[in-house]
């Protein structure tokens, strides 16, 4: 059974490589086991694809979490900033 720090730490060597749908997959999973946590909401947040409509708010509700664990989270509001100008 493996913990969701190790699903992180699998998904950042998968971005480093790369590879954003493995990345994808591992941040999912790592956020799934610990959905309090704000940097696995974020990371998945930030690896999910943007291609329509309800991917951009499904990403928005991610990061919506992630900033009432962590309101102070920074790279997460920029990245939901940067969605909402998207979409206007």
């Amino acid at each position: 059974i493996q913990r969701p720090a190790e699903y992180y730490q699998k998904g950042l060597k998968y971005l480093a490589e790369g590879d954003m749908v493995s990345a994808q997959m591992a941040f999912a999973q790592a956020y799934y086991l610990s959905p309090q946590n704000a940097e696995y909401a974020y990371m998945l947040a930030k690896t999910l694809p943007r291609d329509d409509e309800s991917e951009l708010n499904l990403i928005k509700k991610i990061l919506d979490e992630a900033l009432k664990l962590k309101p102070d989270y920074s790279e997460a509001q920029s990245l939901l900033e940067m969605l909402s100008q998207k979409n206007e």
